[in-house]
């Protein structure tokens, strides 16, 4: 811990005992989301409550107001920072001091000066007021993690490494993602919007749209060696991604008075690219006012994309304590009878058993093996040995057929065995 935490500590420690029963925290404990404002703040409509003398009740109630919106990002909402039961009983002997109002406050980017709501309540023995309070969660997570609460992100990071990310907009059926971004102003903002926040948050960004051009060049060159195209490599391409972003942007206008005013809707989906599993999923609405709808598009996607990252960091620490997550996919000859392929399907599956920390069969048929495996980082932190080690150990206990590598890319590995 650093000096400047224990000096914290030291100087909390000595503040005058609280005058309600939870201590410090916040009498409240009442508050919603409001937006998303950038990558490391979110607006909240927060309340506070307060008795005590009358010419106070009012400041102390804002104070109330204020610590409600950090308990609020603390431990409410869909997506808390305290998520595990671990990391809650570890603030709980930081949880007193942590709200004292002096500490409270360096968390508090913005306070409305309006109140949403005020009114005496209890027989007008206490107040209650609403406020909205903007709270920069980036600070409170760098508190939190140099008082060792949670877990550094770039601790996460030098031990697995940062997922790759794809933004892709969600296209009808036999519609094309990359014609889309080209040819909607709507849908490129939207992806625009989305990559700001995820490099905002040091995230590896793939552009789907350069991925596709360097797919084409390697194609076109090879074809003019002689080569034929490479279908496989612009699948691994294609697939470059841990996590892909869906979204889907709708935006209306309408005549308000001798005004037109717009308001948009976005639709934001994460989904782990190996398995297709959907991580998060959230909806995102814009005000309905008077501006451009490239202003109106980037609110919708704010509303959205902070919870959808959040489910994506929470996929990221849960992968990282299950172990390393590969998809092996092997392509079987048809020239097999059944007791060979009964055989060789005995022997890759118990390899996998008992190389793998643990493993998941999705599809077991004549032409197509399909798993899911979760692999010990120090034995196989990379596709390519997990594929090399299968392949020898198979390829000496198989002798009817051999077992090679087609394509390799980061946790998908596509086999054939003929």
């Amino acid at each position: 811990m650093t000096n400047l935490i224990m000096a914290m500590l030291i100087a909390f420690s000595s503040a005058p005992p609280p005058d309600h029963k939870d201590g410090n925290l916040p009498v409240s404990q009442q508050a919603r989301l409001k937006e998303s404002v950038s990558a490391n703040e979110v607006d909240l409509y927060a309340i506070g409550i307060a008795g005590g003398p009358k010419k106070y009740r009012q400041t102390a109630a804002v104070v109330d107001a204020k610590k409600s919106a950090v308990y609020y990002v603390l431990y409410l909402g869909s997506d808390p920072i305290l998520r595990s039961e671990s990391e809650k009983m570890r603030f709980k002997q930081f949880e007193q001091n942590f709200f004292e109002f002096e500490n409270i406050q360096k968390f508090i980017s913005y306070e409305n000066p309006e109140f949403i709501d005020r009114v005496a309540i209890d027989k007008k023995s206490r107040l209650r007021v609403e406020k909205i309070i903007r709270v920069n969660v980036g600070r409170l997570k760098e508190d939190l993690s140099l008082l060792g609460v949670i877990e550094t992100t770039q601790s996460i990071v030098d031990d697995i490494g940062r997922p790759n990310i794809m933004v892709i907009p969600e296209a009808p059926s036999g519609g094309d993602p990359l014609k889309m971004l080209a040819n909607d102003p709507a849908v490129s903002q939207a992806a625009a919007s989305i990559e700001s926040y995820l490099t905002s948050r040091r995230y590896d960004v793939i552009v789907p749209q350069q991925n596709a051009m360097l797919g084409d060049m390697i194609g076109q060159m090879a074809r003019l060696d002689g080569i034929a195209d490479d279908p496989q490599y612009k699948l691994a391409l294609s697939l470059g991604s841990d996590v892909y972003i869906t979204y889907k942007i709708d935006v209306t206008t309408r005549q308000v008075g001798g005004s037109t005013v717009t308001k948009a809707t976005a639709a934001v989906r994460a989904f782990e690219t190996a398995t297709a599993r959907l991580l998060g999923t959230e909806t995102g609405y814009s005000q309905e006012r008077p501006e451009p709808p490239g202003v109106i598009v980037e609110e919708a996607v704010k509303d959205a994309i902070d919870k959808v990252l959040n489910r994506i960091d929470g996929y990221w620490k849960d992968d990282r304590a299950r172990g390393l997550q590969y998809r092996l996919v092997i392509k079987v000859s048809k020239q097999f009878d059944q007791d060979s392929r009964n055989k060789f399907t005995n022997l890759i599956a118990d390899y996998l058993d008992n190389n793998c920390a643990q493993t998941k069969e999705n599809v077991l048929s004549a032409s197509t093996l399909d798993f899911l495996v979760w692999v010990k980082r120090d034995q196989f932190d990379k596709s390519r040995k997990l594929a090399d080690a299968l392949a020898r150990s198979f390829n000496n206990d198989f002798k009817g057929g051999e077992l090679h590598q087609l394509t390799i890319n980061r946790k998908l590995i596509l086999m054939e065995l003929k």
